[in-house]
């Protein structure tokens, strides 16, 4: 898949610039995916350095990078690029966006073992993911409900457990994500 992206981003560069951003930011997540977060953070420095990224990619960008750094230990920094992120979601005002964001911020307190402030986050992220149609933002939405209801299992809470558990399989019955119903 790398390859082949490669291929496509080096191919398509009569198609704009966009496109070729577009499809260098799925490369530098493929790489992420493989555990390269070296590589997909290099290729993300470049698409930033080039200045060529709109608003929404550079968005991604920034949450990739946060992720990335999340995946190789730095935490703080990885704290920061969310923020980042986060601030540059809000200033858009696209909801996905600062969904998904809040949900990874979420994900990095409950890795750091900050289960109050994970929870917070993770709960934001709901508010926003529910006013984004679930087809857009089903597997997303449904891993943030999945994430809360383990948090709250292991808080011995055990009805809002059972809440955010059936939440997240009617998100997935809804959106026909059938990882998620089992």
């Amino acid at each position: 898949a790398i390859a082949f992206m490669s291929q496509a981003a080096e191919a398509d560069t009569a198609a704009g610039v966009h496109p070729v951003v577009d499809r260098l930011v799925a490369l530098a997540w493929l790489h992420m995916l493989c555990g390269n977060s070296l590589v997909a953070m290099d290729i993300l420095k470049c698409i930033s350095d080039a200045a060529v990224a709109n608003k929404d990619q550079e968005c991604v960008m920034m949450n990739m990078v946060a992720m990335a750094l999340k995946r190789m230990g730095r935490t703080r920094q990885a704290a920061e690029g969310y923020f980042r992120a986060l601030h540059m979601a809000y200033a858009q005002g696209h909801l996905q966006s600062q969904a998904v964001v809040l949900a990874n911020f979420g994900a990095l307190c409950l890795q750091a073992g900050a289960r109050s402030l994970a929870q917070h986050y993770l709960r934001e992220a709901v508010g926003l993911f529910s006013q984004v149609p679930s087809g857009v933002c089903g597997r997303d939405f449904t891993q943030v409900l999945l994430w809360l209801g383990q948090l709250c299992t292991r808080r011995a809470l055990p009805q809002q457990a059972k809440c955010y558990y059936e939440w997240a399989f009617l998100v997935a019955v809804e959106t026909d994500h059938l990882e998620s119903k089992y």
